[in-house]
């Protein structure tokens, strides 16, 4: 099979994949819930792979230890493993939320065939890579009231490939996916007034690796991290009542 056969499968079967993961949004397992800067969220996760997650201060951060997708050299393969995230956000006491950003990365590995170029020059094999986070806004609250706005579901994608000739070198390393949903800028867009008090996501993160019969794929997702935006006002105001209560704590001694 040549390897622009096997790209056109490739990105068909993406696709397909992430069309059915859309459709199944999952009955998840584990909820984490944490405030910060006027903002509070909760994220219904799998903790089967994504592990037990670490409330940095202003996000969360998951290590996401088992999500890989892996094509092994001797037989042309594909492989998708994926992982569902429902993130609900909630500005409090009236704050609103500008923007939320998604931070994920891991490592890739693509090899090709064993041998000397010299002497089977026609045994070049491809290999690729594909990691993909896909945010779905499945509700938008505007100043109380529900909204819909299209322009909210997104995707930003890694990916990798090459034919690789027999004695070629593997290549890979660090991967890395960061996508910022600007809500306060889709509201702006679609002459909606108002902010955005509350908002739900399904966050589908896939991976895909897939090869010809003497190349090899890898990718792994080694890490997830979720950081809420509040608007700059609501930060304004935190930042004053912080000195405030800094002033106050200095006249009590």
């Amino acid at each position: 099979m040549s390897y622009r056969v096997l790209r056109g499968q490739f990105c068909s079967g993406v696709v397909v994949c992430l069309f059915f993961v859309v459709l199944a949004a999952p009955a998840l397992g584990d909820v984490v819930s944490y405030s910060t800067q006027g903002v509070y969220f909760e994220v219904d996760y799998d903790p089967a792979l994504f592990g037990i997650p670490d409330t940095t201060p202003g996000a969360v951060l998951f290590p996401a230890t088992d999500l890989e997708a892996l094509s092994p050299a001797g037989e042309s393969k594909i492989d998708v493993v994926y992982g569902n995230l429902i993130v609900t956000v909630t500005g409090l006491a009236g704050a609103t939320i500008d923007s939320i950003e998604f931070l994920e990365g891991g490592t890739y590995t693509l090899a090709g065939p064993a041998g000397d170029f010299e002497d089977t020059p026609e045994q070049a094999s491809y290999a690729q890579v594909k990691a993909t986070l896909n945010v779905n806004c499945l509700f938008l609250e505007v100043d109380g009231q529900d909204v819909t706005l299209p322009g909210l579901n997104q995707t930003a994608i890694f990916q990798d490939g090459d034919a690789f000739n027999p004695g070629d070198s593997p290549v890979g390393g660090p991967w890395t996916l960061e996508h910022t949903v600007d809500i306060a800028g889709a509201l702006a867009s679609a002459q909606i007034p108002g902010g955005a008090t509350r908002a739900i996501f399904l966050i589908t993160n896939a991976l895909l690796a897939q090869s010809e019969q003497d190349s090899s794929a890898q990718i792994s997702k080694t890490w997830f991290n979720i950081v809420p935006e509040p608007s700059s006002l609501v930060l304004l105001m935190l930042g004053c009542c912080a000195w405030l209560a800094s002033r106050s704590c200095r006249r009590t001694y």
